[in-house]
């Protein structure tokens, strides 16, 4: 614990003590998986031709594939802040604009071999399944594990930021 900072509002009379965390999570619905695995991978392809070539940046698919990101990342935003309409909306775009720039590059659509977390603190991951809907698949010990590890969950008490307060939720 680094130092203690004491906040005093009309809503907040708490001290809360500074920590420093090694990561913190962006959290993405289930159901959009396969759409941030898909500009996972055309993304990290995207960086291998900006090595190759400055100008990559400037072909039109590459521009919409940037868009995608930053509209992904708009869209987890607005999910967030539970403007559910504006999320589906991006969404919506982001899954046709994908269709256009999977079948215009050399990216091909996939299953994920690739795991990715599906719990807090990283260690449990699922490959995703991408046919018509979302799909995560594991071997049995970590699905027995992922088993455990909701449960614990669902027995921690939890303390949450809304409205300007804090509250203290179980």
């Amino acid at each position: 614990m680094e130092s203690s900072k004491c906040f005093k509002t009309t809503t907040i009379d708490q001290c809360l003590e500074e920590i420093s965390p090694e990561v913190i999570y962006m959290l993405i619905p289930a159901e959009w998986a396969c759409i941030y695995q898909k500009l996972l991978v055309a993304i990290a392809e995207f960086g291998e031709q900006m090595l190759a070539e400055c100008s990559a940046s400037c072909k039109s698919s590459n521009r919409s594939l940037i868009n995608c990101w930053y509209m992904f990342a708009s869209a987890v935003a607005a999910h967030q802040l539970g403007k559910d309409k504006l999320a589906d909306t991006l969404i919506k775009y982001i899954k046709g604009q994908l269709k256009i720039i999977y079948k215009n590059n050399h990216c091909a659509e996939f299953d994920s071999m690739v795991p990715l977390p599906i719990s807090c603190d990283g260690k449990l991951r699922a490959f995703i399944g991408c046919d018509n809907e979302t799909k995560f698949y594991v071997d049995l010990e970590t699905g027995k594990l992922y088993e455990q590890y909701l449960e614990e969950e669902g027995s921690k008490e939890d303390f949450e930021v809304s409205d300007n307060q804090l509250n203290y939720t179980k």
